[in-house]
């Protein structure tokens, strides 16, 4: 995981105490945070007005290494706008999120009385929540038994709807201010599980390629892989990287067995860069080498890269891209550059001087 955003509810951030302990916890697991202050039901919020923020300031950071934590009527919020553009992320979490955030408890402070109209400006339909269920990525609910603006059976209502999984935590009550929770440790605590199992995963993938590495290695066979300039509109779409010697890569991966180069390079780039091409030609097979450790060995193994040129023919399932799993380690995010660009900064083309 790379990136949180955390939503708060309709009091406005500062009527949520355990925010900033968050943010420090998770800036100390190296998550870039992005925690919003929105403004309150007193300044007149908006659904329109949190979507328009969001489009312009955050929307380009969320993807499959963001978690999304929602609060009261951020829990709402998150359901429509998720589904509005489409996201998918790492992972959700609702804090104190209601299935009908108009059924309050009778009980609640007499503030609550002016929610109403804000509320329902944020409310999913039906059909939203039976999309969100549909929704892969995982799904958790935070919610306690003496919440003072919904009853406990409205905040369990919530977890069933969007299908996440329920965490109970007794005493809380809306996790705010009058519930006096500066420190949310069973939030802290899960976000802590998610990034550590996600990098676990990570350390699997190392470890399974390391594997094939060193089985090529003791056969004397090379490591095949494949990757793509691909042409769209006069300029190329490329793997842009936040750090490292060259800025830009070219997309493509190895091949797999039983496929020939043709197969594997368009398989790739629907996995990497969610388009379908059509092959103009080979541009060439480049050949180089790569240290492996493995079982305590160091080891060199050689690699043969075809490099191909390609035509954008069109999006593979919808108009956003995205980066498959294997790049969640790493910053990493998809451009389109000119020819120049692709010839003075792309790694491929600067060390092995490869012509378009």
């Amino acid at each position: 995981m790379k990136n949180i955003v955390i939503v708060h509810g309709i009091g406005g951030i500062e009527r949520e105490p355990y925010f900033p302990h968050l943010k420090e916890t998770c800036e100390k697991l190296g998550l870039k945070v992005f925690m919003p202050s929105l403004g309150s039901y007193s300044e007149g919020i908006s659904y329109n007005g949190w979507k328009e923020y969001f489009d312009n300031n955050i929307l380009p950071y969320i993807d499959q290494n963001t978690i999304i934590v929602a609060q009261s009527i951020g829990t709402q919020f998150a359901i429509k706008y998720i589904l509005e553009r489409n996201l998918n992320v790492g992972a959700y979490i609702s804090c104190a999120g209601p299935r009908h955030v108009s059924s309050l408890r009778k009980t609640a402070p007499e503030r609550a009385l002016s929610f109403g109209p804000i509320s329902s400006l944020f409310k999913p339909t039906d059909d939203e929540f039976e999309k969100f269920k549909q929704k892969g990525f995982p799904k958790y609910s935070l919610f306690c038994d003496n919440d003072i603006f919904f009853e406990q059976s409205n905040l369990e209502d919530y977890s069933k709807a969007i299908n996440s999984m329920p965490i109970f935590i007794k005493g809380k009550g809306h996790f705010n201010f009058d519930a006096g929770v500066f420190e949310l440790n069973e939030l802290e605590d899960l976000i802590k599980e998610i990034v550590r199992k996600e990098r676990l995963n990570m350390d699997e993938y190392y470890i399974q390629k390391a594997k094939y590495a060193y089985s090529l290695f003791l056969e004397g066979k090379s490591f095949k892989k494949v990757y793509a300039a691909v042409e769209k509109d006069g300029e190329f779409i490329v793997l842009e990287h936040e750090n490292g010697k060259y800025k830009y890569s070219l997309s493509g991966g190895g091949v797999d067995e039983g496929e020939d180069n043709l197969t594997a390079i368009k398989r790739e780039l629907k996995e990497e860069l969610n388009v379908n091409v059509e092959i103009v030609r080979s541009l060439g097979v480049i050949k180089y080498f790569k240290t492996w450790h493995f079982e305590g060995k160091d080891f060199d193994v050689d690699y043969e890269a075809e490099i191909f040129l390609t035509k954008f023919l069109s999006y593979d399932m919808n108009e956003q891209f995205g980066l498959d799993g294997e790049f969640t380690d790493k910053k990493i995010k998809i451009a389109q550059i000119s020819k120049d660009e692709m010839l003075g900064h792309v790694a491929e083309f600067c060390k092995f001087g490869l012509k378009l």
